[in-house]
């Protein structure tokens, strides 16, 4: 009798997205998908950073909002800014060890700056004056959306949900505005990133 022996491999563990949504504009789109993300808090200031990136971690997302990780890393901004995908960035200047905000159409909020940056249909190219991207570059804020932050005390969690969006390509100041469409929902844990604290964005 010959036993036959069959080796069980364990299957493989798949990143599966807190956060995700597609977001299109002006006939491109680009995913929201949360593989890195990270926020600070301090004094009443509150800074979220949510995006496709993977390898990277605080430090890198933190040179990078400070201006230094493209040339400093040699792969340009890809690292950070991968094609076909958005940074979602939420900023609070009434952060209260959380923050709560429900924004109904054609209101307005100064609770928070909720942005997207989306990189569509195209790739990043290396030119003779840098990285250039040879897609359609949007910036959109959603008009309407539901988002709250809290501490904990391994970081924080996350509750978003956006749709319908103002934007425009932001280099081209003669371009008309892009609406963009498109559901992006999402709940779960986001990283503390002390080096936040070094950036524009809490710098006096």
């Amino acid at each position: 009798m010959i036993a036959l022996l069959f080796a069980c491999t364990p299957e493989e563990e798949v990143d599966v997205p807190q956060l995700l949504g597609t977001i299109e504009a002006r006939d491109s789109s680009a995913e929201v998908w949360d593989s890195t993300t990270y926020f600070y808090a301090s004094e009443g200031h509150m800074f979220l950073y949510m995006s496709k990136a993977e390898g990277v971690d605080c430090h890198d997302v933190a040179e990078a909002l400070d201006g230094g990780l493209y040339s400093a890393s040699g792969e340009g901004p890809g690292v950070l800014q991968p094609s076909g995908s958005c940074v979602l960035t939420a900023d609070s200047t009434t952060w209260d060890d959380g923050l709560s905000v429900d924004l109904a159409a054609g209101d307005v909020t100064a609770d928070v700056a909720l942005s997207v940056n989306c990189w569509m249909d195209g790739e990043w190219v290396l030119g003779d004056d840098g990285y250039v991207f040879d897609g359609m570059y949007w910036n959109g804020n959603p008009q309407e959306f539901h988002l709250v932050v809290e501490s904990t005390d391994d970081g924080g969690r996350f509750e978003i949900e956006m749709d319908s969006y103002e934007g425009k390509d932001p280099y081209d100041f003669d371009a008309p505005d892009y609406p963009g469409t498109g559901k992006v929902s999402g709940e779960g844990d986001v990283d503390w990133c002390e080096e936040f604290v070094e950036t524009p964005f809490f710098s006096e």
